[in-house]
C-alpha cells in the first residue's frame, strides 16, 4: 500500500483544496481524484488532479454506463410518483434547479472507486454524500471517511426513496462521517440512524495569516486593487450568490442599502454556478447607477481575493435560511475582523455560547438584513467588540495548524497518520 491519501471532490472547490494543500505541505503524498477534469495535471499552482475518467479499466467504464441508463430510467419514475415531495424537498433549500439525479453519483462512484483502488491509497475522504457518497463508500481503502455538506444529506436525498437509499448506504458504509456542528450531527443520526460514534466533528480551521484585518498600507492596497474608495464603509456577502445560498435576500438588501447610503462599497461574490445570478445583479447595479460601487467577483476565486475583500469589510452578510453546518466563510469573515449577519439557525446559535459573535436574524427579510446592517455600521462601538470576541473564538477553536492535523488523523486514522507526517518531516530534512 503506498503513504498516499485521496481527496474525492471537486478540484476547483476550496473545500478540496485546503486539507491537499496543508497536508501536501507538510510531506503527506495527497491527490485529489475526480470523475472527470478537463483543467489539467494540477489545479491552484501545484496540486495534483487524477481524472477518475482517464484512469479508471475499460469494464468500470462499460459498467457506469449501463448503470447510469438503468438509474436515470429509476430516477425519472422515483420523482414522478410523488412529485410534491420532490418540490418540498427543493423548497427548503430555496432551491430553483432540476432535482439532482442519482444517475451521475452512482455512475461516477464506479469510476472513482476503480481509480481510487487503482492509487492504492492509505485512505479516502470524499466531499458531500450525494455527488460522491457512493464513490467515497465503494473503495477498498482500509479508511474511509465521508464530509456531509448540508443539502446532500437534507434536502436531496429526502427527494425519493431511491435518492434516500443511496445516500444512507453511503454514510454507513465509511468509517466516519464528517460535520462541523453538532444540529447537523443530530440530523444525520436521526435521519439516517447513524451512530453517534462514526461522526465526527470537525473543522478546517482558519488561516490567521490571510484572514486578518487589513490597516494602513494593506487596507489602501486592497481598495485600490479592487476599486473600492479609501475609507467607504464596504458591505459584503460572503456567499456566492445563488437563491438557495441566501442571495434573495442579500442582493436586495445591498442595493437597498447603497441607495439610502451614497457611501457605502458592496462586495459580491460569484462562483461556480452563479453565472446567471451574476449576470442578472450586474445588470440592476448599472441600472440603478451603482457600478462604480459594487465590486463583482466571477467564478470560482482564489481564497487569497476572497481574503483581501474580507479584510477590508465592515460588515459581511450569511443569509442561509435553512438548517446548515457552520459556513467557513462566517469563520473567515470573524477572523478579518468584520460584523457579521446571518440568518437565526441553532447552530450558530450553539457558536454563540463557544464565543461567536454574530448578529442573528430573526424574523428575516430585507427590512430586516437593512436595520441589522445600519446599525452595525453605525456603531463602531459594537463591531469593535464582536471582532474582539470572535479573535478569541477563532484562537481558541480554529487554529488551522491543529484543525487541519486533526482531520488527517480522523481520515486515516491516528497510527497512519502519525507515521505519514513523520516520513514527510523527515523527507523535508
Amino acid at each position: 500500500m503506498r503513504d498516499r491519501v485521496v481527496v474525492i471532490g471537486d478540484p476547483a472547490s476550496v473545500f478540496v483544496q485546503t486539507p491537499v494543500r496543508f497536508w501536501r505541505e507538510r510531506g503527506v503524498d495527497a491527490v485529489i481524484l475526480a470523475a472527470r477534469w478537463q483543467g489539467g495535471h494540477t489545479v491552484d499552482g501545484d496540486l495534483p488532479v487524477v481524472s477518475a475518467e482517464s484512469l479508471a479499466p475499460a469494464w468500470a467504464v462499460s459498467a457506469a454506463r449501463a448503470v447510469y441508463s438503468f438509474l436515470d430510467a429509476v430516477n425519472t419514475s422515483s420523482l414522478a410518483l410523488d412529485p410534491a415531495r420532490v418540490r418540498t424537498a427543493l423548497q427548503a433549500w430555496a432551491h430553483t434547479a432540476v432535482p439532482p439525479s442519482v444517475a451521475p453519483p452512482a455512475h461516477d462512484a464506479l469510476l472513482i472507486a476503480a481509480a481510487a483502488d487503482a492509487l492504492d491509497p492509505a485512505c479516502v475522504f470524499g466531499h458531500e454524500a450525494f455527488a460522491h457518497g457512493l464513490a467515497t463508500s465503494c473503495c477498498a481503502a482500509p479508511r474511509r471517511a465521508l464530509m456531509a455538506w448540508g443539502a446532500d444529506v437534507l434536502q436531496y436525498a429526502p427527494m425519493t426513496d431511491v435518492a434516500h437509499a443511496l445516500v444512507r448506504q453511503a454514510l454507513h458504509d465509511v468509517h466516519y462521517v464528517l460535520t462541523n456542528t453538532s444540529t447537523m450531527e443530530d440530523a444525520i443520526h436521526e435521519r439516517f440512524d447513524l451512530p453517534r460514534a462514526r461522526i465526527a466533528r470537525i473543522s478546517y480551521g482558519v488561516d490567521r495569516r490571510m484572514f486578518r484585518r487589513a490597516t494602513g498600507a494593506d487596507d489602501a492596497r486592497v481598495r485600490h486593487k479592487h476599486g473600492i474608495t479609501a475609507g467607504a464603509p464596504v458591505l459584503m456577502n460572503v456567499r456566492r450568490v445563488l437563491p438557495h445560498w441566501g442571495s434573495g435576500v442579500a442582493w436586495p438588501a445591498m442595493v437597498a442599502l447603497a441607495q439610502a447610503r451614497p457611501a457605502l462599497h458592496l462586495v459580491v461574490l460569484g462562483g461556480s454556478g452563479s453565472d446567471g445570478d451574476i449576470a442578472a445583479a450586474e445588470v440592476e447595479a448599472r441600472g440603478r447607477g451603482l457600478a462604480d460601487r459594487v465590486t463583482f467577483v466571477r467564478g470560482n476565486a482564489p481564497l487569497a481575493t476572497v481574503a483581501e475583500l474580507m479584510s477590508v469589510a465592515d460588515v459581511s452578510l450569511s443569509l442561509v435560511g435553512t438548517l446548515e453546518p457552520v459556513s467557513w466563510s462566517v469563520q473567515q469573515a470573524v477572523a478579518c475582523g468584520s460584523a457579521v449577519v446571518v440568518a437565526d439557525q441553532a447552530s450558530y446559535a450553539l457558536e454563540g455560547e463557544r464565543g461567536l459573535s454574530v448578529h442573528r436574524l430573526r424574523p428575516f427579510g430585507v427590512p430586516q438584513v437593512c436595520a441589522a446592517v445600519a446599525a452595525l455600521l453605525d456603531d463602531p462601538a459594537r463591531t469593535t467588540e464582536m471582532a474582539r470576541a470572535n479573535d478569541r473564538y477563532v484562537t481558541t477553536h480554529h487554529d488551522r495548524e491543529h484543525q487541519l492535523t486533526r482531520l488527517l488523523r480522523i481520515v486515516a486514522g491516528r497510527a497512519t497518520a502519525e507515521r505519514l507526517l513523520a516520513a514527510g518531516a523527515l523527507a523535508s530534512r
